[in-house]
């Protein structure tokens, strides 16, 4: 597992995973891991590093950036890498039936220009 880290042992952080634009030997990217310097805490967040730039990251919800543990943060990768499969196969699926559509509409059309040479809808520009 590649984990990008100068923190201490002993200091406390949060974690999420990201996708590597690295190739392994076995042919797919690896996810690494980040690790993000817990500078203060609230009690409904915590406010970390991120690059230098504080970052505010909610306790609980639907929208925690970083986890305090590695389990609970690779658990949220896998849910938002299911989300991503999800939606690119949706995006796939539509492309597709926009394709057999466009296919389907220009054969439509070259049998009409056939059918009718003089007519001048949907004559080809040149």
């Amino acid at each position: 597992m590649l984990t990008q880290s100068l923190v201490k042992v002993d200091t406390p952080v949060l974690y999420r995973y990201f996708d590597s634009q690295r190739y392994t030997d076995c042919g797919y990217n690896k996810p690494w891991l980040t690790q993000y310097l817990i500078l203060r805490e609230t009690e409904k967040s915590y406010i970390v590093d991120d690059y230098g730039r504080e970052r505010r990251v909610p306790k609980t919800g639907k929208n925690v950036y970083a986890w305090d543990t590695e389990e609970k943060a690779l658990f949220n990768y896998y849910k938002r890498k299911r989300r991503h499969e999800f939606i690119l196969e949706q995006k796939l699926k539509d492309a597709k039936a926009n394709l057999r559509w466009a296919k389907d509409e220009l054969e439509v059309r070259k049998k009409y220009r056939e059918e009718n040479p003089a007519s001048t809808i949907l004559k080809e520009e040149r």
